[in-house]
């Protein structure tokens, strides 16, 4: 959790306000983070018990009243430069409702289509996002989720308005893929063809249910 918060509080775009949810931690996580409440670094959110990410994820949703926001994930790390980039995309394509980056991690099942450095992003209609899930299935990196505020209160997205957990053959790391899909049907999102973000892999990641 130090080094995801250090690299966010280390960001070249300025204009931020970092708040951190503790979904019930049981371990040090909650003295880390009091440190960095007594700076005036964070403001801290605490659950007392372990909701689980939908819940953290639509309570975020619903609490949020900045014009973009983020939500980065606590066991990776960030380029200095993704909020810039991804405000940047936001402010620039006023229709966009979100936009992602790479992984350093995981380049390498990465579409083709995306491994072009030489763009500074590249748009995702309803039609274009689906061929490419089709074929390579949910490559939209979630720890770098970047949303204009106004689109997703009024679609109302929440994790888990639909269940596709019997239908992945991914395991639980592609439940985030029904969210994107209710904001590509409305709006299209962005992704930047470069890694600005380190995922960093444990033994207690969704991720690694993967079967």
């Amino acid at each position: 959790i130090k080094d995801a918060l250090d690299s966010i509080i280390a960001q070249s775009y300025k204009n931020i306000e970092i708040t951190v949810i503790d979904d019930g931690s049981t371990d040090n996580t909650k003295n880390i983070l009091l440190d960095y409440t007594k700076k005036n670094l964070i403001k801290l959110i605490t659950h007392k018990n372990n909701l689980g990410i939908q819940d953290t994820y639509n309570e975020i949703y619903s609490i949020v009243e900045s014009k973009f926001f983020c939500i980065y994930h606590a066991d990776d790390t960030y380029e200095p430069n993704i909020v810039e980039y991804e405000v940047n995309v936001l402010k620039n394509n006023t229709n966009v409702s979100a936009v992602f980056s790479l992984s350093s991690s995981n380049l390498n099942v990465v579409p083709n289509e995306l491994k072009n450095e030489k763009l500074d992003y590249i748009i995702f209609d309803k039609k274009k996002l689906f061929l490419l899930l089709m074929k390579y299935y949910n490559f939209i990196a979630c720890p770098t989720a970047c949303f204009r505020t106004d689109i997703v209160k009024k679609i109302g997205i929440k994790w888990g308005n639909l269940d596709v957990k019997p239908k992945l053959v991914q395991g639980h790391s592609g439940e985030d893929l029904q969210m994107w899909l209710e904001l590509v049907e409305k709006n299209p999102i962005a992704i930047i063809p470069r890694p600005l973000f380190h995922w960093r892999k444990h033994a207690d990641q969704m991720s690694n249910t993967v079967k």
